[in-house]
Parts: C-alpha cells; structure tokens; sequence
C-alpha cells in the first residue's frame, strides 16, 4: 500500500498557498492540488481528486 496521499489546499491569500505548499512538498508524499476559495471549483476538486488530506490556508484579514 502506498503512503502517498492527495492533498488539497483551499485558501484566500497566495502568500500562505506558496509556504504550505512548499512545506507539503518537502514533507509529504503525494500529489497537492490547490483551487482558490470558490465554492464550485472546491466541490469540482474534491468529487475529482477523492483527498485524503484538505486543508484551510486561509489568511485571516489584520
């Protein structure tokens, strides 16, 4: 079995996609899949891709 996994990142700020992103690739096995917050591309992703992992980049505002 494989440990490699299908992660996506959904977030508001591209700043904080790019570091999640490049510490997903440094520490993790597996294909990422990223889509900015909109509702319909997040479903569209998620019923394509089947994640094991989605995680919440979100910026909150200062």
């Amino acid at each position: 079995m494989s440990n490699e996994k299908n992660i996506v990142i959904v977030d508001n700020d591209n700043n904080y996609l790019s570091l999640v992103k490049e510490y997903l690739l440094r520490h993790v096995q597996g294909s990422i899949v990223s889509c900015f917050l909109k509702a319909e591309d997040f479903l569209r992703v998620v019923e394509d891709c089947k994640p094991d992992l989605i995680i919440s980049a979100y910026r909150l505002p200062d």
